[in-house]
């Protein structure tokens, strides 16, 4: 489904939040876009939180979804990536999860 809502990656290999928008959401994964160029390779595991405004608070690393990267594409400043949840997330009413 196509959705962009504002979401956060972080990267525990290096312990780094980063922020951006979803673009494409599904029950299996979410694909991101980054906000900025993020070197980072598939295989690696990550966290991705999800709310409905920037504004919603601060997302803890313990209750954003796991996912591991299956594509990453950097061009123009920004990075894209292909991510698929390590196990389901239930789904919010509106059909969006939600991490936090």
């Amino acid at each position: 489904m196509r959705h962009e809502q504002p979401c956060k990656l972080y990267r525990p290999s290096d312990d780094r939040f980063v922020a951006g928008t979803t673009c494409d959401l599904s029950d299996g994964g979410v694909m991101v876009r980054l906000n900025q160029h993020l070197p980072i390779v598939p295989g690696e595991t990550v966290r991705v939180g999800m709310g409905p405004r920037r504004s919603d608070g601060f997302l803890q690393v313990r209750d954003m979804i796991e996912a591991d990267v299956l594509r990453s594409v950097s061009f123009d400043g920004h990075t894209t990536l292909a991510l698929r949840y390590r196990r389901s997330e239930p789904l919010r009413g509106d059909g969006l999860r939600l991490a936090a």
